[in-house]
């Protein structure tokens, strides 16, 4: 597209791809305005560049400006609005962040955040942004700074748009001398990233005592200062039992000897060993370095208790493949190696262990809880391990029209973020089998894993407790919103979000995922049916059940991918209706067997896709790169899966006026409201 500036030079937005001059020029001019927009690393600009995330604004094939984003699942999210500053005054900013508004216009709005010291809110509301709160940035002096909202005017039910922190990190000492200091080397500018102002609200930077006292061995008392002056205005964690964390430490120690036998060799060895302990008791998911032995040496013993160790440059990347939902590993119980069950009298040890050590929850009190469950003949559940040890634990009941959460609790595990978001599922699908259209969550303790999990469920925080509703209904909007409003009510709920016929697709996905398994039929979401080989279902679903275990993380998942050809390509998000093909060896009668949302569509290579989503797919490399088109492969990316059994068979399908093709099929909202509500049904 060409745009005129003035009567001499047009411009033209475009996205800018991850290699080649003109990304070279995107990443110079952000090093150049990095005063106000922070330290962004290469590999980051080169994530959103392959993500089609950055649009740049040219004249006669020049670079003058660009705009970065992130897409996740309630907003767009502005990284970066860069103009040169020749060029500034000629309304570049208002023509790409108008380009954005164009092409993603079926999201809610854009959210973005600036200090208030550039003085620039002018240029914002100008833009059309209003300011919705101010938060203290990480800057030395905490300079505060403003987020911004620009509204697209469609339903939503996130009114509180700065969820709790995607990443809580903890720093070693390393990384805290190069955020107290003023150095530009290379090294420094890398650590310096997590302290830009596009991650403040995403990422928390944790001070633990093992911290203090590395600072406290620090020779040169300037450096030392700095670091205590710097540390000042970061959230302590506080120590776990010694006998906790020293169990953890002789496993870090074991599994850094099969690399190196005489580890640990030194103090500072001791130091790394201590850090990364006391960051696993705490629960914290990350910890950074720029230590490449420490990485080498203790990633693998780490991982065990779901920590990951990674440099400020990783984790930056990371917290963008966040963003984008993609942290939401396969969790579905059945299938895997994790046992779930009521449980009886026996386990008040292990459930004390589950006290929220952050929080120094009294384990009495935990107790109390769980023991009070029992007396008043409420069900009581857990999830152990392949080895016996309970990992989730968790109390219901019954009152009115609401289930009732007064326990929740997931223990430190490297599946704990896949563990909390299953189980609110679970318990979503549990409120609906029993007709309750009200789920409220009133653990006072609940671990941060399963807060963050509840708000982006949608559930609405109030006066200390989490409710969200279940509204099991297929229908126009108008419907909807009448039951909502009902259900609101009797509950003493604030009203929900008024609803509208034909609303974007974003919108409505947001919408059924909060209320699910509600299903808008007036909106503008496409549908879809699917089929799928038996041999793919078993594993992705469970279904047909197999003999051999489901893999853990694969099979306890609410997000899973499938693989097909490039063609045709599927919009998203969307719904899917899953059809058992007839192909291999038939377990199940051909028809329709589940219902998923389809939250997004990629098209790669082989080698790009399965290195995105193995954690998601089913598929080997060997069997994409067979199955691809000119070398490209479709990954439809879909959650929230409702099994049908025995679903809708074929003889159903052909009455509905259904014919099979060998490949997906887009459907009309009808046609998928008789399919759904006969499955359902049957159910």
């Amino acid at each position: 597209m060409s745009l005129n500036v003035d009567d001499d030079v047009s411009v033209r937005l475009e996205r800018v791809p991850s290699a080649g001059p003109v990304f070279d020029s995107v990443v110079a001019l952000g090093d150049k305005c990095r005063g106000t927009l922070g330290f962004f690393p290469r590999a980051a600009f080169a994530d959103k560049a392959a993500e089609q995330a950055i649009v740049g604004a040219l004249a006669e094939d020049e670079l003058i400006g660009y705009v970065a984003f992130d897409l996740t699942r309630r907003y767009i999210r502005l990284i970066h609005v860069c103009v040169d500053p020749a060029w500034r005054g000629f309304g570049i900013a208002r023509k790409l962040v108008s380009y954005i508004r164009r092409e993603y216009g079926q999201y809610p709005g854009i959210l973005a955040r600036c200090r208030n010291d550039y003085e620039l809110a002018p240029m914002w509301i100008n833009l059309g942004f209003r300011p919705l709160k101010e938060i203290t940035g990480r800057s030395h002096d905490g300079r505060l700074l403003t987020i911004w909202w620009l509204d697209h005017g469609h339903p939503t039910l996130f009114t509180e748009l700065s969820a709790d922190p995607l990443l809580r990190a903890a720093l070693d000492l390393c990384i805290v001398r190069d955020l107290s200091s003023d150095t530009d080397r290379p090294e420094a500018m890398d650590s310096k990233t997590l302290i830009a102002d596009h991650v403040t609200d995403r990422l928390q930077l944790l001070h633990t005592p093992v911290l203090s006292e590395e600072i406290a061995t620090l020779e040169d008392s300037r450096k030392r200062q700095a670091c205590i002056r710097f540390t000042s205005h970061m959230q302590s964690v506080e120590l776990s039992g010694a006998s906790e964390i020293s169990a953890i430490e002789q496993r870090l120690i074991r599994a850094a000897q099969r690399t190196r036998a005489n580890y640990p060799a030194d103090k500072s060895d001791v130091f790394d060993v201590r850090h990364v302990a006391v960051t696993a008791a705490a629960g914290v998911n990350v910890f950074v370095t720029r230590d490449e032995n420490l990485i080498k040496l203790l990633s693998e013993g780490a991982a065990e208790y779901g920590v990951r160790i990674l440099t400020p440059t990783d984790v930056i990347v990371h917290l963008d493949e966040l963003a984008a939902a993609d942290m939401f590993r396969p969790v579905a119980l059945a299938g895997t190696s994790l046992n779930r069950k009521r449980l009886g009298a026996g386990y008040d040890d292990e459930v004390k262990g589950l006290a929220n050590q952050i929080l120094r929850e009294n384990p009495r009190k935990l107790l109390k809880i769980w023991r009070d469950a029992a007396a008043g003949g409420h069900g009581r559940f857990g999830v152990f391990d392949r080895d016996g040890r309970l990992i989730v634990a968790w109390v219901t009941q019954m009152a009115a029209d609401t289930l009732q959460v007064p326990m929740l609790r997931v223990a430190h595990h490297r599946l704990a973020d896949t563990l909390g978001r299953q189980l609110l599922f679970m318990l979503r699908g549990e409120a609906r089998d029993n007709g309750l259209s009200v789920i409220a969550m009133t653990d006072p303790s609940a671990p941060r894993t399963v807060q963050a999990a509840l708000a982006e469920d949608g559930f609405t925080s109030l006066d200390g407790a989490w409710y969200g509703m279940c509204l099991d209904i297929c229908a126009d909007s108008q419907r909807i919103e009448a039951k909502a409003v009902k259900v609101a009510r009797q509950a003493g709920l604030p009203p929900p979000t008024r609803l509208r016929s034909g609303m974007p697709a974003t919108a409505a996905a947001l919408i059924e995922r909060a209320w699910w398994p509600a299903k808008v039929i007036d909106a503008q979401m496409s549908c879809y049916l699917v089929p799928i080989q038996q041999r793919f279902s078993s594993s992705l679903f469970g279904l047909p059940a197999s003999l051999l275990a489901r893999d853990d993380e694969l099979g306890l998942s609410r997000e899973h991918v499938y693989y097909r050809a490039p063609k045709p390509f599927l919009d998203a998000p969307g719904r899917i209706l899953w059809y058992m093909s007839g192909t291999g060896k038939p377990v199940l009668p051909q028809g329709v067997f589940a219902c998923s949302q389809l939250d997004d569509v990629v098209v790669g290579t082989p080698e790009e896709l399965h290195d995105r989503y193995q954690h998601l797919g089913v598929w080997r490399l060997d069997q994409l790169r067979e199955a691809s088109k000119e070398g490209k492969l479709q990954a439809l990316r879909f959650s929230n899966t409702e099994l049908f059994d025995p679903g809708v068979p074929l003889n159903r399908l052909k009455a509905f006026g259904v014919h099979i093709t060998p490949g997906p099929r887009r459907i009309g909202p009808d046609l998928f409201a008789d399919i759904y509500r006969e499955g359902r049904d049957k159910v």
